[in-house]
């Protein structure tokens, strides 16, 4: 990206809107929520666009554009209709202690300008949902779509703009790459990035320079345990089978790592094998893509791993794959430890539920864990080792899709979460607002006088906090009599 007249048209688009953070902050919460109502029928309108669109880009089917992108997103416009005055409205804080004696509320204000890094894997529902719940909660935004899914990224700004979201609101970058790292750079408050975990690394190192706030979504590698007293196996392989191939596993909570009880993995794995060795070729969407997915099938062949499917076509030009099921005991194969948006697992026996954190090892990714279990207690239990950002049992990836559930993982995963009530409050920061009545102002006598009411705050003391009830009557006595302290 070569230094122009578009850059600096774009910096004076954000200058701008640093300026008018004041009046956004003064807009009316129903005035904000307008609009997202709005993009609610303009999703429906212009339907076949989007699904048009996401195929050009991405091959996506119909169903997964629909299923995966506009009806979720169209939900979250409904939820913040619902929700947003309640969970931005000011909040009292708890009573005052009376030695303080002021009245607090926290109130949630706006970052001020929101840069916005979109991903091309759902183009639509995660920057869709990421931008209204910015602009919901008073902030300005400036989003850099995809490059990788240009005519997507133009048909949500379409909508969008048709929703009411004016330039006063929004700055759209152009689709190029280069952007995303040069919006770091500018006279940004606020930053959200959904992404690979090493752009992502670099992206937290240059906003930590300037201290700015940011949440980061990055990769997984997540696990799917079939503990033994799960005895459906049918919806367990429907399960695997649906996780690898939706969206051609170019989606970030996707199985990777399928742990199954050794009584239970051949009669569950034995059909998959057959599945996927007939399986047609997936498209994927970069050739960055096609390479690692290369990389991780020909590490675990040549470390003895058993391989289903996992056939790449001849050409050079053709980004596709067979699903590919990597079968092994060993838990060093690179498939096995790496993230990667390509439909390949790798499927490994356990004996106990003991050794699954050692077989899964300390993976740096922490993001989604899908247990299947016959005693849904037994699930949540090993749910809390798998220690993930996100935990389904018996069911995996969908419930994501939930517009009221926060979404974001830890470790090399990212940090803060979208989405949700907790993902609407990360768009704002809170701010304490104390007021204090009347002319009694002791803490002001030290600086002004040199008297610290030392007794008096030791008397205090031991009313509210001495463990013996004799303290606490020592401390009123105290108090009542204008008594000594020990100091």
């Amino acid at each position: 990206m070569n230094e122009g007249p578009i850059e600096t048209r774009f910096e004076l688009e954000i200058r701008r809107l640093a300026d008018l953070s004041m009046e956004r902050r003064k807009e009316p919460l129903l005035s904000r929520l307008k609009p997202v109502k709005n993009l609610r029928a303009v999703l429906v309108k212009r339907a076949k666009e989007f699904v048009d669109a996401a195929r050009e880009d991405l091959g996506k089917s119909p169903g997964e554009v629909l299923g995966g992108e506009i009806l979720p997103l169209a939900e979250a416009c409904r939820f913040l209709g619902r929700n947003a005055r309640k969970i931005l409205a000011s909040r009292r804080s708890s009573r005052s202690p009376l030695w303080l004696g002021d009245q607090q509320w926290v109130c949630r204000m706006p970052h001020g300008v929101v840069g916005i890094i979109g991903t091309w894997n759902y183009p639509f529902f995660l920057s869709g949902v990421q931008i209204i719940q910015a602009l919901t909660a008073g902030n300005s935004v400036v989003w850099k779509p995809s490059e990788v899914a240009p005519q997507s990224g133009a048909i949500l700004e379409k909508a969008l703009r048709e929703a009411g979201f004016g330039p006063d609101r929004l700055v759209v970058l152009p689709a190029v790459r280069e952007y995303g790292a040069w919006l770091c750079d500018q006279a940004i408050d606020f930053l959200v990035f959904t992404g690979a975990e090493a752009t992502g690394r670099s992206i937290a190192t240059k906003l930590g320079q300037r201290l700015i706030p940011s949440v980061l979504e990055l990769s997984g590698a997540d696990p799917l345990v079939v503990l033994e007293d799960f005895h459906d196996l049918e919806l367990a392989r429907k399960a695997i089978w649906f996780g690898i191939r939706s969206f051609s596993g170019q989606t970030c909570v996707a199985p990777r790592r399928i742990l199954i009880h050794r009584s239970l993995y051949e009669p569950l794995i034995a059909p998959l094998r057959e599945r996927f060795s007939k399986a047609l070729l997936a498209p994927l969407a970069t050739p960055g893509q096609l390479a690692s997915a290369k990389n991780l099938v020909q590490d675990a062949v040549r470390h003895g791993a058993h391989v289903s499917g996992g056939h790449f076509p001849d050409s050079e030009t053709e980004f596709a794959m067979q699903p590919a099921l990597i079968e092994s005991t060993r838990t060093d194969l690179q498939a096995f430890r790496e993230p990667c948006f390509a439909p390949l697992a790798v499927a490994v026996p356990f004996d106990r539920v003991e050794e699954i954190p050692k077989i899964l090892g300390n993976s740096r990714f922490s993001l989604g864990a899908s247990v299947f279990a016959g005693d849904v207690d037994d699930g949540l239990e090993l749910g809390a080792v798998l220690n993930s950002g996100i935990l389904t049992v018996n069911d995996l990836i969908a419930p994501v899709a939930h517009p009221g559930s926060p979404f974001g993982g830890h470790g090399a995963s990212g940090w803060g979460v979208t989405q949700g009530e907790e993902g609407l409050l990360a768009m704002t920061r809170p701010m304490v607002l104390s007021i204090r009545k009347g002319h009694f102002r002791p803490h002001y006598d030290q600086a002004w006088s040199g008297n610290d009411h030392r007794h008096d705050l030791w008397a205090l003391l031991c009313l509210g906090h001495d463990k013996n009830w004799l303290g606490r009557l020592a401390g009123l006595w105290t108090l009542l009599t204008r008594g000594k302290s020990p100091f």
